[in-house]
């Protein structure tokens, strides 16, 4: 984690819907087979990709992942694809 979050996962507040300015979205967990992994953000209103991120190579272990809210206030999802495969999806809300 970042020096500026101070916080060990287990304390950070889970299941967030609902975001603000210099809010953190955080993404941690266990990948049981290496594969690659990828994440999205959509605008739900009009289903439009506002950000991608990857990684070039393949994962495998424990992995953590966060980015800050830097986003218009509105509906977004956070979209979690193992290759081509959407695999999880996380909505959230912008404020």
């Amino acid at each position: 984690m970042p020096a500026e979050v101070t916080n060990p996962p287990e304390q950070l507040e889970r299941n967030v819907h609902i975001f603000a300015a210099g809010d953190q979205i955080c993404l941690y967990g266990e990948i049981i087979r290496e594969c690659r992994l990828r994440t999205a953000i959509y605008e739900t209103s009009v289903d439009k990709l506002v950000r991608e991120s990857g990684l070039p190579q393949p994962m495998s272990g424990g992995f953590a992942g966060w980015e800050p809210v830097d986003l218009s206030p509105g509906e977004y999802e956070y979209r979690v694809y193992v290759g081509e495969t959407l695999v999880a999806v996380f909505p959230f809300e912008v404020r």
